[in-house]
This record gives C-alpha cells, structure tokens and sequence, in this order.
C-alpha cells in the first residue's frame, strides 16, 4: 500500500534529522526528499518546529513502551537478566542509537523531549522494575526504588557511551559482563542465590 503524503513526510523527514540534526534540515530538503512541495507540508504540519516534535513524540511514545513481563516464578536473577538484556539489544540497535544522538543533540532546544524520555525509558520502567522488586519481600531488596534506578541507569549509560557517543573502542565492556555484575549487586545483599548465566 502506497504511503500517504503524511507519511512520505513524515519518513522522509525523520531520516533527514536523524541524517542532519534539526537545525541543519531545511524545508525545501523535507520536501524533495518527500517529493512533495513545502505547501504540502505546511499543510500537514504547520511548520519545521511542529513537524519535528510531532516525530520525536511519536517516535518515543510508540517505541519506548515498558517491556516488563516478568513471571513470578522465576528463579531469582533469570527475570532480572532477561529484562537487562532486552533492555540493552532494543537501546542498542542502531536505529535507536541514532535517535538518542538526536534527542541528546537537540535537548537544550526541546527539554520536554528530553524529560518525556526519561518518563517513559527510566520513569516507567524504574516504577515497574521496582514493583517486581517489592512483590518479592523474601529477597530483602534494600530502597527498591534506588536499586531500581541504578540497574536502569547503568545500562542507559553504557548505550550512551558506547553506541551513541561512539566509545565502544574506549569503553570495551562488555554487556553480558554488566548483566551479570548488576544481578550480582542487586541480590548480593539479599537472602537468595544468584544465579550464573548458563
């Protein structure tokens, strides 16, 4: 099915912020990469500013949705490794990586970007992480919350640094051996046993 005017701006733009940064994409190459006019863009947009928040909200709110399925059941630190390393393959592909660079780039600007996406990737998913947390009392997780944030953060900053800053070669660590130390911070201080990756 043949994308809408709407659509082919919106893919088309998208692209080319990420490509350029929002200062350095213009209309007029909105709308020959859209292979459209800028009237028809105005059309749908109203401006360059209303089209790139649109995308950026759109693009946050759809793709960073909280992933928690977390099984009771399972043995302590298999639900906290499954979580971490979906966590890091999603903020890790490229694709996302290339977002967040924007969204970084572009936070002095456009601070509500920057905060709705801490709401929705550290926010949401620190409240999830720390009700998982609590409806395990016999773990004796200490300040669930903070212990919750900290997990999250340290992976969050691993992607920043290695992915979106391009300091993979600088920071060589590796994501299973950080998987593996926060499981172990987490419940070390606990009444269970950590489990080793298989």
């Amino acid at each position: 099915m043949k994308p809408s005017k709407r659509e082919q701006i919106a893919q088309a733009a998208m692209q080319l912020f990420i490509q350029h940064g929002y200062r350095e994409t213009s209309m007029d190459q909105i709308a020959t990469e859209a292979d459209v006019s800028k009237h028809t863009i105005y059309n749908h947009f109203q401006s360059k500013e209303g089209l790139f928040l649109e995308l950026m909200e759109q693009f946050i709110c759809e793709q960073f949705q909280p992933e928690f399925n977390f099984d009771l059941s399972d043995e302590p630190g298999t639900g906290l490794r499954r979580l971490a390393e979906a966590f890091l393959s999603k903020l890790s592909n490229p694709e996302y990586a290339a977002f967040l660079r924007l969204l970084i780039a572009e936070s002095g600007h456009f601070p509500h970007l920057a905060q709705l996406f801490i709401r929705r990737v550290i926010g949401e998913e620190r409240h999830s992480l720390k009700q998982y947390f609590e409806s395990h009392p016999d773990w004796h997780i200490r300040e669930p919350e903070l212990t919750a944030y900290i997990f999250l953060s340290s992976m969050s900053s691993l992607v920043i640094f290695q992915e979106v800053m391009q300091g993979k070669s600088i920071l060589s660590i590796e994501q299973n051996r950080l998987i593996d130390k926060l499981v172990d911070l987490v419940l070390s201080n606990s009444a269970v046993q950590v489990l080793s990756p298989p």
